[in-house]
């Protein structure tokens, strides 16, 4: 299975990479119920009509995820030992992120 650093996925998606790059992750979710290996995955903080991926961030964390691509700051004071990348629009990053894997 191929792993991402977020340093990486920060190049990819030209986001603001706050906390460790060198987080490591091979799954990508956006759907807190396919998260099955808390230490592998990197949440996705999808905007939508009828949802925001943010409202779950503290639930996702508390799960065991510690990488997360988002569009608002997080407060990091209470989420020890995350990281994240802010980007403007998370559905246009897992985009970038989708051509870049397929590309390679």
């Amino acid at each position: 299975m191929q792993t991402f650093s977020l340093k990486e996925i920060s190049e990819i998606v030209s986001g603001k990479l706050i906390g460790d790059e060198t987080v490591e992750f091979s799954k990508i979710v956006t759907d807190s119920r396919n998260i099955i290996n808390p230490s592998s995955c990197l949440f996705v903080a999808v905007v939508g009509e009828q949802h925001d991926g943010h409202n779950y961030i503290d639930e996702i964390y508390r799960s065991g995820v510690k990488a997360f691509l988002v569009s608002r700051d997080i407060d990091i004071s209470k989420l020890r030992g995350i990281s994240y990348i802010k980007v403007e629009n998370t559905l246009s990053a897992l985009q970038k992120i989708a051509t870049h894997k397929r590309l390679k």
